[in-house]
Parts: C-alpha cells; sequence; structure tokens
C-alpha cells in the first residue's frame, strides 16, 4: 500500500483536518502471495478519506471522503466505457474518432 494525504493540524485545538489517499497494490514480490492479490480494476486506485476532529481520535476521526469518491466513481466508470469503445469499435474507425468518445467520459 501506498499512503498520500495532504491537510492540517491545529496544535492550538489539538485538531486535524486532513485528505488521505490509500492506494491498494497488492504483493508485487516476484513469488506473490495469493492472499495478498488485488483484483486488475482495483490496482493504482487513490481511495479517498477524510480524518477531520481532535487529535485524541487518532484513526477513529477518518471516514471515507464522499465527495472524492465520486471522482473516484467516475474514473472507473470511464475505464469501464472506454474499454468498451475500444471493444466495440475496434477498428471500425478512425483511432482519432476513438479517442474523442473516450475524452467525453475523462473529465
Amino acid at each position: 500500500m501506498t499512503v498520500n494525504g495532504d491537510g492540517d493540524v491545529d496544535l492550538r485545538v489539538l485538531g486535524m483536518d486532513y485528505r488521505v489517499g490509500i492506494i491498494v497494490e497488492g504483493d508485487t514480490s516476484a513469488i506473490p502471495d495469493p492472499a495478498c492479490q488485488v483484483g486488475d480494476k482495483f490496482v493504482g486506485i487513490e481511495w479517498p478519506l477524510r480524518c477531520r476532529g481532535p487529535l485524541e481520535l487518532g484513526a477513529k476521526a477518518c471516514r471515507l471522503d464522499n465527495e472524492r469518491m465520486g471522482q473516484v466513481a467516475a474514473k472507473l466508470a470511464g475505464d469501464k466505457l472506454s474499454d468498451k469503445i475500444d471493444e466495440k469499435l475496434g477498428d471500425k474507425v478512425s483511432p482519432e474518432l476513438k479517442n474523442a468518445l473516450k475524452g467525453l467520459f475523462k473529465r
């Protein structure tokens, strides 16, 4: 796993407001442990958390960040649509048209 974060810790009131992203990579060793495998759909996706509240709560102050979760869902849907465009259109249309269609869903 990789963890990224950005936010503020206010020592005056001992509070925090932190955004955390967890990227699940799975076991990338030469002989991976089957228990640590991650589905291809989920590798490299940053799952968003928001940690807000008193420092004494620690990890209990963290919840899924619903605002950024919508962005993750949109990315997953866009990736799936992009795959479907490739599957259905194949070589029937120009690469420029396929890229234009994919670009509609990558926003």
